[in-house]
């Protein structure tokens, strides 16, 4: 005969059962039970709420979503297309931003970047603004990431929460530190939050003996050539300022596009093809070959993606694991204006991207394989909170995704979505952050010279996916008035919560002069390692 029990001797019994994280996670479930939720220890009237046992958030760095299987002619990456063939395609889902730290605190928190206000060297995130692994570590879950540094450092406040926040070289998480991911995951006794994220797709993008080998028409240099250019046109003699002419440069720098890593790169080049490069005799040619550098770097990530899904099959995990794969910004080449990579780029080429939500246990019975409504990254941290039986903070401006993934309820067709569009690197002049409107078919982006328009664009995407006809001038002012209005109106919304100091601690905007963050040479190296230093 069942009776009623009190907190403490719901504790009693949790301490007597399992590892420490395991007493964690089911005294959790007994405070949801003293609050009238289904749960707790012991006999119960009704079932436990379907709560997670694994939660793996992994995000690919700078994948465009035409570039993944299933979005377009992509066949890019066929072990993420099986894992959306059983759980949730969303179809035109949005970065938060076009540059990595922005749009990746905003899945960690599910604000706004103008809100979490983290986008500058020496920010860090607002102590009262709760992550997603501080969430996840308060509702019982062991928690742990492998990243690969750079803008997603945890000095940006990406570390809060983890019990380790390890990083790893570029393109190492994907590769030699994937046994360390899998050998983790196998020892884990409880339920547990794993945040993945690795570069191998950002540039430079590698294959370039490929090149050379398959296309000896091009004439590209070998060996014994790119030392010499090496040699004549040393690091000091750049830095001194010596004369490179331009032809060598843009030379130097379509090498360096293919590279391995950046410190391949040659001093007589740029990190950056110029904006002339489209009107070069062979830019057909080396773009293909670009993207086909591009698509063999996705396509590691997703055999890793892969054999993370085969360890949870073989250890019979994966109908209780929650995965979401995504990423924070895609990468332009050359499709407008001369444009490549993502910094500032406001084009659907960097801010549309992926995302695959797998959760076999609440989704096999049926659901939506495919969502076309509009989502964007402020609706991942709802997300993952609702699937794991967490409340979410207040204030979000994101939506929960599951009712849409299960087919009990579609997202507003009418939502407007409004992506900020800014780049930052290091020894540069910034540059102004931008507004785009996403609202039913249109787009609207806030105009920039950069951009190839200084006045403001809107584009119909439904019949002009690329973006090319601008119809802020072509009779459409009424429309363009109107998203203009709304993005204004979005901004003046938004609640900022100061990030602090790295140095001093203090909110950002108290102090006059807060003093200036010191780049260490190992992070400095790091960081031009991804074109974020020049």
């Amino acid at each position: 005969m069942s009776r009623a029990v009190n907190a403490s001797e719901l504790r009693v019994a949790c301490n007597r059962l399992g590892s420490p994280r395991a007493r964690r996670a089911l005294v959790f479930a007994a405070a949801l039970a003293l609050l009238g939720a289904p749960g707790g220890c012991g006999e119960r009237s009704a079932p436990a709420p379907a709560r997670p046992a694994r939660i793996i958030v992994f995000s690919m760095d700078t994948v465009r979503a035409d570039h993944v299987t299933g979005w377009g002619d992509a066949q890019t990456t066929p072990r993420i297309a099986e894992i959306a063939a059983e759980g949730t395609r969303f179809a035109r889902f949005y970065g938060a931003s076009t540059f990595t730290i922005p749009s990746h605190m905003s899945i960690f928190t599910g604000l706004d970047p103008a809100e979490h206000g983290v986008f500058l060297w020496d920010t860090r995130l607002s102590p009262d603004v709760p992550t997603m692994a501080e969430l996840l570590r308060g509702a019982g879950y062991a928690t742990r990431a492998f990243h690969e540094g750079g803008f997603i450092a945890g000095r940006f406040g990406f570390d809060r929460g983890f019990e380790r926040y390890e990083e790893f070289p570029r393109i190492a998480v994907v590769r030699e530190a994937l046994p360390q991911v899998l050998d983790w995951m196998r020892a884990q006794q409880g339920p547990y939050f794993l945040f993945l994220h690795s570069y191998a797709a950002h540039s430079p993008y590698g294959g370039y003996g490929r090149y050379v080998r398959e296309h000896p028409e091009r004439g590209l240099p070998r060996n014994d050539e790119i030392q010499k250019l090496r040699e004549r046109y040393s690091a000091d003699y750049v830095r001194a300022g010596g004369a490179v002419p331009p032809s060598v440069r843009t030379r130097c720098s379509l090498l360096n596009q293919f590279a391995e890593w950046r410190e391949q790169a040659l001093p007589c080049g740029s990190l950056y093809l110029p904006r002339s490069f489209p009107h070069s005799a062979f830019f057909d040619l080396d773009r293909r070959q670009l993207l086909r550098s591009y698509d063999a770097r996705i396509a590691l990530v997703d055999r890793a993606i892969g054999e993370i899904r085969d360890l949870l099959e073989e250890r019979g995990e994966w109908e209780d694991t929650l995965l979401v794969v995504t990423s924070d910004h895609g990468e332009a080449f050359f499709e407008h204006a001369g444009l490549s990579q993502h910094g500032y780029v406001p084009y659907d080429s960097v801010l549309h991207v992926p995302l695959v939500v797998s959760y076999p246990r609440a989704l096999r019975d049926g659901g939506r394989r495919v969502v076309e409504e509009r989502a964007w990254h402020l609706d991942l941290l709802p997300t993952v909170l609702g699937f794991a039986g967490v409340p979410a903070p207040s204030g979000l401006r994101g939506v929960d995704l599951g009712p849409a993934m299960r087919g009990d309820a579609a997202l507003p067709p009418d939502r407007a979505l409004f992506p900020w569009v800014r780049k930052l690197v290091l020894g540069e002049a910034p540059v102004p952050p931008r507004r785009v409107a996403l609202d039913g078919p249109l787009k609207w982006i806030e105009g920039h010279p950069h951009f190839g328009e200084p006045g403001p664009m809107l584009f119909d995407l439904a019949g002009d996916p690329g973006e090319q006809r601008n119809l802020c001038a072509g009779g459409r002012g009424a429309d363009c008035e109107r998203l203009r209005a709304a993005a204004l109106a979005w901004e003046r919304s938004l609640a900022p919560r100061r990030p602090v100091h790295q140095t001093t601690g203090q909110p950002m905007g108290e102090a006059e002069a807060p003093p200036s963050v010191e780049v260490s040479p190992e992070e400095e190296e790091k960081l031009r390692g991804l074109g974020y230093v020049e």
